[in-house]
């Protein structure tokens, strides 16, 4: 069992101009099979990020949806993602991953 006192990895989603990171309340979170990679989404100018859950860097950002997201999907196989945004758009993308 993990220990829950703590946090594994700290996942930030920005930072502030004075320097503290911040953290968003999320809309939606989906693990991406097979890899090592979390997609979340929030109301933000940048609505949805895709991190690397091990090390908490970002690997991603989706700027093409407007204003939040509200609903992740991604394939078994992990190949896609479908993003759903505040104006009822749908955004669909190849997921691309190399473990370098």
């Amino acid at each position: 069992m993990r220990n829950l006192s703590h946090c594994a990895t700290k996942i930030n989603w920005g930072t502030t101009p004075a320097g503290d990171s911040y953290n968003r309340a999320y809309n939606a979170v989906k693990f991406v099979p097979g890899m090592s990679m979390v997609i979340a989404g929030c109301t933000d100018d940048i609505p949805a990020k895709c991190f690397n859950f091990k090390t908490g860097s970002t690997l991603k950002e989706f700027t093409k949806l407007q204003r939040s997201c509200y609903s992740i999907d991604v394939s078994r196989d992990g190949g896609q993602v479908a993003l759903g945004d505040y104006y009822g758009n749908l955004l669909v993308e190849n997921l691309l991953y190399s473990s370098l």
